[in-house]
Parts: structure tokens; sequence; C-alpha cells
């Protein structure tokens, strides 16, 4: 018998609201980010929600608060085809738990990897501590995985910003094929 009750139970100053949390229930396997926006009753945004997703077969976890827009983008843990659980609570809120599936499509290519040179070999010039930093000129190696079950043929990238300070000279990358899964 506990007097003081559970100290795992959230304690509410008021009747709990309602929220309405909005994501893709399903996204393809390599994904590296879920946008997940949350809304009071009224459709009105909801900041300061904290939201996990959780990969329960690896014991993996991220989560982030809601900025003032009640957006939130999470990195998705790696891992292969999988349910994550998507938990969103705020106080004196009801909590919100969904499933967020991660399928393995046809085809799906996303960035794996990345290498940032800047160590004034080749047309880089910079200070060599692997970073980006303002005034450097670096080479950027981009390694893509072929997350679908069917192999990517003729892939070709073209990297591009709307940050009007930085400059792209060699914005065009062939790949090839990449094999599923490779």
């Amino acid at each position: 018998n506990n007097l003081m009750g559970d100290p795992g139970v959230e304690i509410y100053s008021g009747v709990p609201q309602e929220m309405t949390v909005n994501c893709d229930s399903v996204i393809a396997w390599g994904t590296n980010f879920l946008t997940v926006s949350v809304q009071d009753q009224s459709g009105a945004a909801l900041p300061d929600c904290w939201v996990a997703l959780h990969r329960v077969s690896e014991e993996m976890a991220v989560s982030g608060y809601t900025d003032p827009s009640g957006l939130v983008i999470l990195p998705v843990p790696a891992g292969s085809p999988d349910i994550l659980d998507l938990t969103v609570t705020r106080y004196n809120y009801l909590p919100v738990l969904l499933p967020v599936e991660v399928v393995q499509t046809d085809l799906n290519l996303s960035i794996s990897d990345h290498q940032i040179d800047d160590d004034n070999s080749g047309s880089s010039s910079g200070n060599s501590d692997g970073s980006i930093n303002p005034g450097e000129s670096l080479e950027l190696a981009i390694e893509m995985t072929n997350y679908g079950s069917d192999d990517a043929d003729n892939v070709v990238a073209i990297l591009s910003t709307a940050n009007e300070y930085i400059t792209i000279n060699d914005s065009y990358r062939e790949y090839g094929s990449i094999l599923a899964g490779q």
C-alpha cells in the first residue's frame, strides 16, 4: 500500500485536454527524418510537446520538443523494417501514442553517409577539422544506399541549396547502379 501514490503517474492541475498529432503512419525503410505536427483542439499549434520515437526491437529512442509552430523533426533510428512507437506528451494534455510502420519499398534511395573534406588538398581549402566553417571551400562526398527491394539504375544526384551564402561549384554526381540493399 502506497499512501503517496505512484511517482510515475502524471498529475494534472485541471481537466486534461486532447491534442491532435499528425505524421506519416507509414514510412519507407531508410527514411532519415519524421516530421510531427501537434495542435490543440481548436487547431492551433501546440509548442513544447515532448515527442519521442522508439524502436522497441532495438531499445533505441530519439526525442525532441515541438517548436512554436507545433513542429518537430526527429531523426528516424536506423534499423530494419519494423514498427516504431511515437509518443507525444504535454502538461495538462492526454498523451497520444501512435504506431509508425517502417516498410521496405521497391525503390528507396537515401543518403547513408557523408564526408566533409576541408584539408587544403584538391579543391578544398580549410582548417582540416572535418566541419563546415565560414570562408572554407570544401569537397563533400555523399554515400547513397538503396533500401528498396529493386536495383536502382542510372542514379544521378543534384545538390542544391536555398542559402544565398553557400556556393556549390560541382552539384552533379552520377552513382550508376545501386543494388537493392547496398
